[in-house]
């Protein structure tokens, strides 16, 4: 009775995590999704800013780098301070514009290799806030539903194992408490 009990529990929670792993990986692409619209949006705020100091630099005969520059050198502290911020404004758009040309260019199988490369924690921390949760219903979506499939049977696997691991020992201690009490 017991062995058909675990058997039973055995067949359940093999299907449950290969289904609970499909569904998690299906929602990949779509995660992804979002954050490439997070990061294009931050990327093109960041842009609009760029533009307007390109404009006043472009005014006092300077280039962007030169205005900025003129700040970072001076011996005022504020005025240190705001070319530091104007500095990592232009390198915070380099970095979301090389992100998301990158992600955007690179294919199916690299895609989430490249997007884990460039992830940024405080863009998928708003992603996550704002998640639509959603499966595409694509070829990309159903090779990350069948990844997540396989991923979820390698983790009932593994998790039976150590399970098996766990009762053998547990029954070789048992056996041998229960020898040296009686012998």
């Amino acid at each position: 009775m017991v062995i058909k009990m675990q058997r039973l529990l055995g067949g359940l929670l093999d299907r449950v995590l290969a289904v609970a792993g499909a569904l998690l990986f299906a929602l990949l692409p779509m995660f992804m999704l979002q954050y490439t619209q997070q990061l294009a949006g931050r990327a093109a705020e960041l842009g609009l800013q760029l533009n307007s100091l390109q404009r006043i630099a472009q005014d006092s005969g300077k280039t962007l780098h030169q205005y900025i520059l003129k700040f970072t050198s001076n011996n005022d502290p504020d005025f240190m301070q705001q070319g530091a911020l104007m500095e990592k404004m232009s390198q915070r758009f380099s970095y979301l514009s090389q992100a998301e040309i990158d992600i955007a260019n690179a294919s199916p199988l690299a895609k989430p290799f490249v997007f884990l490369q460039h992830l940024d924690t405080d863009i998928a921390k708003t992603t996550l806030n704002y998640f639509q949760f959603g499966i595409p219903f694509s070829i990309e979506g159903l090779a990350y539903a069948l990844a997540g499939l396989g991923f979820g049977c390698l983790l009932f696997y593994v998790l039976s194992k150590i399970m098996g691991l766990i009762t053998g020992l547990w029954k070789k201690i048992f056996f041998i408490r229960s020898h040296s009490i009686t012998g």
